[in-house]
């Protein structure tokens, strides 16, 4: 993912962990990318970080497909956190490994510099793009010579170990959230923005995630904020808790009034009657 930096660009680094009791043996490359020059080789303990330099040629930039994709093969399970650092723009993620990966994925980012890769494990996989109608402004992706827009589906062949980086700063407020991202074979999918400030402020920082295939996806979820901040970090959370509280609430004094209802239609009922009975 692409990121701005100020003056002399910073390399990537990538961290690694392990819950294994023995040591297990990682192994770190990038096969298509200039000639194979990373190649690292490293051995990682319970209890302990590993952390590996990689250039920073590795990150996508504008529309394009690449070979820049890094490769972690380890001897057994690992957590794998990857930094994009520039000066004052930073970012991180977890990497989802390959036995988790899916065919299907709907990206979420924020608007203005927004951006997406889509890595493939397979060769000949078909990916197929289907751009979103942003809430705020208009898709316009350039990809060799095509002018991609609102809903329009951009459609491509990727082979294992290239990366398909997908870049947006034209218009006003360009975001990605919504797209929806299928392969015929499991894909890698990361999404972010160079860097912008959230939610708004001359502050900005750069925002990356890898995506979790639509399989994944649940129902119930639970969020934390960031404590002692005035922002919350779930302001869009909060929002559809206010709304479902406020239906609930409104719901429970439609209820009461039913009961209500009820009780006074029994009372009369029953009043009427004892005073039939009385009458007779």
């Amino acid at each position: 993912m692409d990121n701005r930096f100020m003056g002399s660009t910073v390399d990537l680094e990538i961290f690694l962990t392990t819950v294994v009791n023995d040591p297990v043996s990682v192994n770190i490359t990038a096969p298509l990318y200039l000639s194979s020059t990373v190649d690292e080789s490293i051995t990682v303990n319970r209890g302990s970080v590993e952390k590996v330099i990689l250039p920073s040629g590795l990150r996508g930039a504008g529309n394009e497909l690449t070979g820049n994709t890094v490769w972690v093969v380890a001897s057994d399970e690992i957590v794998v956190y990857v930094v994009n650092k520039e000066k004052f723009s930073t970012d991180a993620y977890v990497a989802i490994p390959t036995d988790a990966l899916g065919q299907e994925y709907y990206a979420m980012t924020f608007y203005e510099e927004t951006e997406m890769a889509i890595v493939a494990t397979v060769d000949g996989t078909s990916v197929s793009i289907t751009f979103p109608t942003p809430q705020f402004g208009t898709t316009r992706v350039n990809y060799n010579g095509v002018i991609y827009g609102n809903n329009d589906v951009l459609s491509l062949t990727m082979n294992r170990f290239q990366t398909f980086h997908v870049f947006q700063n034209s218009g006003t407020k360009p975001d990605f959230t919504g797209a929806y991202i299928q392969a015929d074979q499991p894909i890698s999918v990361i999404c972010g923005n160079k860097k912008v400030p959230v939610p708004s402020g001359s502050s900005s920082d750069h925002l990356t995630e890898a995506l979790f295939p639509l399989e994944t996806w649940g129902k119930q979820y639970f969020s934390y904020s960031t404590p002692d901040r005035k922002k919350s970090d779930c302001d869009v959370l909060n929002v559809a808790v206010e709304h479902v509280a406020a239906a609930s609430a409104a719901a429970v004094v439609v209820v009461v009034l039913v009961v209500v209802v009820v009780v006074v239609v029994v009372v009369v009922v029953v009043v009427v009657i004892v005073v039939v009975v009385e009458v007779e």
